[in-house]
């Protein structure tokens, strides 16, 4: 398995080969993968059998990349076209936030990722995100 044990995060950088095609599409050119791990009820322990897998991903494009005429998208995501609460089993989905997105959001006390640095669950990570999760609670507020 790709996935590691907490105590086991493996650098990351390039894609896991299996992840480099699903995100092909999307994935911006040049971006590193600094973040991902198995998000959604799996990161609550409310997954079910029917339930899909979801994974939240943060990745850094290149800086002349951000810079130019035309930058990347900041924001990707994929969803299995079936309803709420419709058996998902098999299904991945996903969704992707550049850093300097994903830092705004931080910025804004955004639960949502703040609780992606609190995490125990396996996940894939870089010395980026080894280094916010080593400042994580200065990124708590009355909000979260």
């Amino acid at each position: 398995s790709d996935w590691a044990a907490p105590e086991e995060i493996v650098s990351a950088g390039a894609l896991p080969p299996e992840w480099a095609e699903r995100l092909a599409p999307a994935w911006p050119q040049g971006a590193e993968l600094l973040f991902m791990v198995q998000s959604g009820s799996f990161m609550y322990d409310l997954h079910t059998a029917a339930s899909d897998e979801d994974y939240t991903i943060v990745f850094a494009s290149p800086p002349e990349n951000l810079l130019a005429s035309r930058p990347p998208h900041a924001h990707f995501e994929h969803h299995a076209p079936c309803g709420f609460a419709e058996d998902k089993s098999g299904e991945i989905e996903f969704s992707g936030r550049e850093l300097g997105n994903y830092l705004v959001e931080l910025a804004k006390g955004n639960a949502k990722v703040i609780e992606l640095l609190f995490t125990e669950k396996p996940h894939i990570s870089s010395p980026v995100w080894r280094e916010l999760r080593a400042r994580r609670r200065g990124f708590l507020t009355l909000r979260c």
